[in-house]
Order: structure tokens, then C-alpha cells, then sequence
């Protein structure tokens, strides 16, 4: 059973949530979660369910995962993913000790990511079209009946919290990678995919990748779009 101070700081941290406005403010408010359990990996989004599975982070401090957000693949794959299996079942709940093979996968290399043990809670959108999906975890990461019960008190609030905020388009500038930046600007200046492809030393094919992750993390329909939210968002100025 929690404590009262324990239970004091989560309405504390639940009143801060309804009140944020900003993502720069959601982003200190979860890592302020650490004084009252350790983590090393945070992971907050929503996985939508079509022909494919996707999932499109919001919010992780693993810079690894930036770099591939959204991932999709084959729903052949699902049987393998602990996380595909929670949210098809509508659980609320898991213990993992490593993260999803599609996850590995997805990154390239499995020695990329850190050896992580946590939790994952999932809330279904109130419109039902996205399940959010809360991951806390870290090296060290005990399963216990604190944590649990903590996290179980927390993860509705923050998944409240991710639906609103991601409805009011502030993006995390640091969801697009170095050289996704570089694109955007050229992008900007108005250069086509060849001619990017010419300043940046790298294939059109290439520049043509980055276009199509730039558009998808953040949620552009064509590349003028997309140039439009970066500039409004100060991804880019």
C-alpha cells in the first residue's frame, strides 16, 4: 500500500498534468516522476490499428528510438511483440524484460539498445482510434508492488495528458534527426530531392527516405506541409 506522501505527490503530479499547456512542460514533468521511482527509459505514444501496426512516439528519452518513430510492419510480425498482443487483448498491464523484437528490428541492431526491463500500461483513445502506450523501464528496473501500484495510479493521467497535448500540434523538435533537419531546410530554400541529394552528398533515394520519416513524424500531408509545421513548431526558423 502506497503512503500518504506517496499518494499526495501523485494528485500533486496529476493537477500539474491537467494544467500543461506546452510539450517542453510535459517532458519535465515526466522525468520530475523520478523522485518518486527510479527509471532509465521512458516511452510514451499510441499504437493505431489498420492493415499494418503502427506506432507513433510522442515522447522518449532513448535517442535511439527518435531516429525510427513511427515504425510499421506486417501484422505477421505481431505474434512476436508482447506489446501487439497487450493492446489487441485490451490489457492494461505488463511486465517485460526486453523490448519487443519488431523494436529491434525496426532500429537495426539489437546492440544499439540498452538491456531494459519495465512496464508498458496502454488507455484506448476516448474516439477509439489509438491505444496510448506508457513504458517506464531501465537497467535495473525491480518489478515490485510499489512501482506497479505507483505507475497504475499515474498512467491514466499521462496518457489524458498525451491526448490532449498531441491534439494541439507542439512537436518535440527532437523527434527529427540531424540530417532530417538539414532536408528540411533545403526543403525550405525550396530545393528538389536531386538537388538535396547533390548539397548533402548522399542519393536522391535517400533524401527521398528522410522526406517520407520527416512527413510521418509530423504528420504533414506533402513537403510544403511539412515545412509549414517545422517553421511553426521552430523546428526550423
Amino acid at each position: 500500500m502506497l503512503k500518504r506522501k506517496e499518494l499526495t505527490s501523485i494528485l500533486d503530479f496529476s493537477l500539474e498534468l491537467l494544467n500543461l499547456r506546452t510539450y517542453s512542460g510535459f517532458t519535465s514533468t515526466v522525468m520530475g516522476l523520478k523522485g518518486l521511482f527510479e527509471f532509465d527509459f521512458v516511452h510514451i505514444g499510441a499504437v493505431y490499428f489498420s492493415e499494418e501496426w503502427k506506432m507513433q512516439t510522442f515522447y522518449t528519452n532513448l535517442n535511439v528510438m527518435k531516429e525510427w518513430s513511427p515504425y510499421q510492419y506486417s501484422t505477421s510480425h505481431a505474434p512476436n511483440d508482447p506489446v501487439y498482443h497487450m493492446v489487441s487483448a485490451g490489457k492494461t498491464m505488463m511486465w517485460w524484460e526486453e523490448l519487443p523484437p519488431a523494436i529491434t528490428t525496426a532500429v537495426g541492431t539489437e546492440s544499439s539498445l540498452p538491456n531494459l526491463c519495465g512496464y508498458s500500461f496502454s488507455k484506448v483513445a476516448p474516439d477509439k482510434s489509438r491505444t496510448a502506450v506508457i513504458s517506464f523501464g531501465g537497467r535495473e528496473f525491480f518489478k515490485n508492488e510499489r512501482t506497479e501500484e505507483l505507475l497504475y495510479y499515474i498512467y491514466p493521467h499521462l496518457a489524458n495528458a498525451y491526448y490532449r497535448l498531441s491534439e494541439m500540434n507542439d512537436i518535440d523538435p527532437g523527434l527529427i534527426s540531424g540530417r532530417e533537419m538539414d532536408v528540411l531546410r533545403w526543403l525550405k530554400a525550396g530545393k528538389t530531392s536531386w538537388e538535396i541529394s547533390k548539397i548533402l552528398d548522399i542519393s536522391e533515394n535517400t533524401v527521398n527516405f528522410h522526406i517520407k520519416n520527416i512527413k510521418r513524424k509530423l504528420n504533414a500531408t506533402n513537403r510544403q506541409h511539412a515545412v509549414a509545421i517545422a517553421i511553426a513548431n521552430s523546428i526550423i526558423s
